[in-house]
């Protein structure tokens, strides 16, 4: 986080950024998004604009975010448009993982599946969570381009990612479903 705001030192802090972040940080996005735009219009550095498009994916994408009272996420699929283009102009500047994880689950959302498993082939985390989440993300995408063989295996790694009580269950229950639908019965046990 430090690096990303103040880049050289604190010469090389950027306004722009953190001003939005804390305008995000209150949801008050329309004005983060604002104050991004603006950033964009001045920054010269093309690295600093691809920091300003990274924010900006991310404002767009949670604007378009609501937690549903039964858990469920629901997503403004435009919001979602507009956050994975800012994204793609931030790709050629970062080798964050996170940022290409975003950009395939927001791949995923709007129903391009191949981009989603291009961009999330590239995210890897250690994380208990996202880790196995990604790549049980991977295996949707394959189960819904009808590539089951590939979603199967993607499932596979997914629930042996990380031991939790959360994914593990979850993607050893899509594994088996999707064993069972393919005749593979030694491997849906």
């Amino acid at each position: 986080f430090r690096s990303e705001l103040y880049g050289d030192g604190l010469s090389g802090l950027n306004y722009h950024i953190v001003v939005a972040k804390g305008l995000f940080n209150s949801r008050a996005f329309e004005d983060a998004i604002a104050i991004l735009e603006q950033g964009l219009e001045t920054e010269e550095s093309a690295a600093r604009r691809g920091q300003i498009y990274q924010e900006l994916g991310t404002t767009y994408y949670y604007q378009g975010y609501e937690l549903q009272p039964d858990g469920l996420a629901r997503y403004d699929l435009p919001l979602v448009r507009k956050s994975v283009e800012a994204y793609e102009q931030a790709a050629p500047y970062s080798s964050n993982p996170y940022l290409f994880g975003n950009l395939g689950w927001g791949y995923y959302l709007l129903a391009e599946y191949e981009k989603a498993i291009e961009y999330l082939s590239k995210f890897d985390s250690d994380d208990e969570i996202l880790g196995p989440t990604a790549i049980g993300a991977i295996g949707d995408a394959f189960a819904d381009i009808d590539q089951t063989e590939d979603a199967l295996d993607y499932y596979e790694k997914a629930a042996n990612k990380k031991n939790n009580e959360f994914t593990t269950p979850l993607f050893l229950f899509k594994a088996g479903k999707l064993a069972l639908s393919l005749n593979k019965f030694s491997k849906a046990e």
